[in-house]
């Protein structure tokens, strides 16, 4: 079985994330959605938080399932098995970092590959940060973010 870790802080999933998982289903038999904690980040969401609204997002999507990490994510990947992780590109700057990621990634693993897909047009524009923005304002976030995510905004 082919599987990909598509890893990420997930603060919150957006349906950009969720296209991204799917179309990767048609290369990989699996994608395994990583909820990891990012140290240079300040988080939103708890990663427990993170981590249901991810596998709530994920209900009845086969072939995709949802975990979590406190540690890193070639960890990760060497306890399950696989050398790849996907990443999302939306833009050049995504690209500049992922590449940086990339290479240090490789400083700890040379066997990791990385996968990237693009994300669709209509989420090009779409980040964490702008869903955060736009929830915090009371606007409607429904056709961006799965319905976990517009639940957990609404709690707040």
């Amino acid at each position: 079985m082919k599987v990909v870790i598509y890893p990420g802080s997930f603060d919150p999933i957006t349906n950009g994330h969720l296209e991204i998982a799917k179309e990767a289903l048609k290369t990989f038999d699996k994608v395994i959605i990583l909820v990891a904690d990012n140290p240079n980040k300040k988080a939103r969401f708890t990663t427990e938080v993170r981590y249901q609204m991810a596998k709530e997002a994920v209900e009845g999507l086969e072939g995709i399932e949802v975990y979590y990490t406190h540690g890193l994510t070639v960890d990760f990947a060497k306890k399950i098995g696989t050398p790849y992780l996907l990443r999302g590109i939306r833009d050049g700057a995504d690209m500049t970092y992922e590449r940086q990621y990339a290479e240090l990634t490789h400083q700890i693993d040379k066997s990791i590959k990385f996968i990237y897909i693009k994300a669709p047009e209509k989420y090009v524009t779409l980040s964490s940060t702008k869903i955060d923005e736009m929830a915090r304002a009371n606007k409607d976030i429904s056709k961006l973010v799965p319905k976990s995510v517009v639940n957990e905004y609404k709690k707040r």
